[in-house]
């Protein structure tokens, strides 16, 4: 998805996807920042990654793939935000970053 989207640079920022094992954010000038590393990747099942913007490196993302009549089940679930610094976690907690993700699902789905 492209567009004003940005975990790290916002100016720059044109793409962020999975890619070499990494969940990075692409830029404008060919550049990138790697934000997440993958931990786990069962094509069909699970996706898990490792944050890589806060120290530690404690925070985790865990998606889980169900078959469920009349589709796909989806289990999101964001572990390791009391790791974080109190102002972080509470922005993650808050939900925007799952807001605008989920909406590019949404609207690619619908």
């Amino acid at each position: 998805m492209r567009g004003p989207h940005s975990w790290v640079d916002q100016r720059r920022a044109v793409g962020i996807g999975f890619e070499d094992g990494f969940l990075r954010e692409r830029w404008s000038d060919g550049g990138h920042v790697d934000t997440g590393r993958v931990l786990v990747w069962e094509p069909g099942r699970r996706l898990v990654w490792a944050d890589l913007l806060h120290a530690g490196g404690a925070m985790e993302v865990e998606v889980a793939f169900a078959a469920v009549v009349g589709g796909t089940e989806v289990s999101l679930e964001h572990r390791g935000l009391d790791a974080l610094p109190p102002p972080v976690a509470g922005r993650i907690r808050l939900g925007y970053s799952w807001q605008v993700a989920l909406g590019w699902f949404a609207r690619f789905l619908g």
